[in-house]
Parts: C-alpha cells; sequence; structure tokens
C-alpha cells in the first residue's frame, strides 16, 4: 500500500479534455492566416525545410535518419549555428548538443569553417589567407559568444541525458537539444531494448 501510494503522487493526470487542444489548434490557425505562411517556430535556416516544417516547434523529436558518411552530423550542426547565431535580427535560442561520437574541440572547428565559410581541407592543409583568417577570427569570436553547449561526455544512458538536460534547462532555458547520436545511447536496463 505505501508503495503503491508513493508511485501514485508521483504520476499525474496526462489526460486532458480535448477543447484545450481544440483551443490551441484554432489560435494556431488564425496564427497561419495572419501571418500568411511566416514560420512559426523556430527557423533552421534551410528555407525548404522550414517551409515543409514551419520551422522546429516545442515538444517535438525530429529524427534526421541517412546512410553513413554523408553529413548528419554537419547538417545537424549547421541547423544548430544557425539557431545559435541567426541572420537577421531574429532572437538566439538557447541550445545544448550532446555528441556522443566526437570531441567538443572537433565540433568546435567545423562551427569555425561553417561560420566563417573556410574550407576546412584548405584549413588542415595551412592554405589559408589574409581574409579567411580574419574570417575565422571574427568566426571565434561570435561563436564565443552564442548560446551553444556540448556535452561530449561520450557513454550516456538515456537517464543521465535527462538529467544533464533538465540541470543546464533549469540554468539555461534550453530551447533546443540534439543528440548526436541516438543509436549511441544506453539503455538503462540490458534487458528491456532501448
Amino acid at each position: 500500500q505505501t508503495i503503491f501510494s508513493i508511485s501514485e503522487e508521483r504520476l499525474s493526470d496526462s489526460g486532458k479534455p480535448v477543447r484545450e487542444a481544440v483551443d490551441r489548434a484554432v489560435q494556431q490557425v488564425q496564427q497561419l492566416i495572419q501571418n500568411r505562411g511566416a514560420i512559426q517556430g523556430v527557423a533552421t535556416g534551410f528555407a525548404d525545410i522550414d517551409r515543409m516544417t514551419f520551422g522546429l516547434h516545442a515538444q517535438e523529436m525530429i529524427v534526421l535518419a541517412a546512410r553513413p558518411s554523408v553529413g548528419k552530423t554537419s547538417f545537424a550542426l549547421n541547423v544548430a549555428e544557425n539557431i545559435v547565431l541567426p541572420r537577421g535580427g531574429k532572437a538566439a535560442v538557447p541550445t545544448l548538443f550532446f555528441s556522443l561520437e566526437m570531441g567538443a574541440d572537433q565540433l568546435a572547428m567545423r562551427l569555425l569553417c561553417s561560420h566563417a565559410r573556410v574550407k576546412m581541407g584548405r584549413l588542415r592543409d595551412g592554405f589559408i589567407d589574409g581574409n579567411e583568417q580574419k574570417a575565422l577570427a571574427q568566426a571565434a569570436q561570435a561563436i564565443k559568444g552564442a548560446p551553444l553547449w556540448i556535452d561530449d561526455s561520450g557513454y550516456i544512458t538515456i537517464l543521465e541525458l535527462r538529467a544533464k538536460a533538465r540541470r543546464m534547462h533549469a540554468k539555461n532555458k534550453i530551447g533546443l537539444i540534439v543528440i548526436d547520436y541516438l543509436q549511441l545511447i544506453s539503455g538503462t536496463d540490458p534487458r528491456v531494448p532501448r
């Protein structure tokens, strides 16, 4: 009985009357009509994707899936870059990037090159000119001030990931969480499928 009462307290009623959801849907319809197709959520920086999805929205889980080595990490990093360093006077959205495969330094290097529009291959070979060096320095200053946090702790369970995300959200009101990549997250019980 005591155990049951404890679990009763932890569980909340998640069922809600449909009228609340309909009211919110009607508000969204009115906004879409007033704004004539403008992006309602957070813009990814990729016009075609934003047009199809109306931007990223709270409580959505979007899975980016593709064959190996086609640029999923680069694309996710570009979306994060566009969200934390938006163009056109839009507000930056604090973002938490869990990198379970690549180190924070590697991601920062990719971010620098992407934001400065400098090819990584040229940088690795050491053949960049003065303008590219200046662009990299400016990109570094912009990225340093961006509301982006990278957690590259590697092996992590879903419960640890949730705890870290909640802790970070309590401090910084995170608006986007990127996980690179889902298959590297461990389950909490080896007998239960991820």
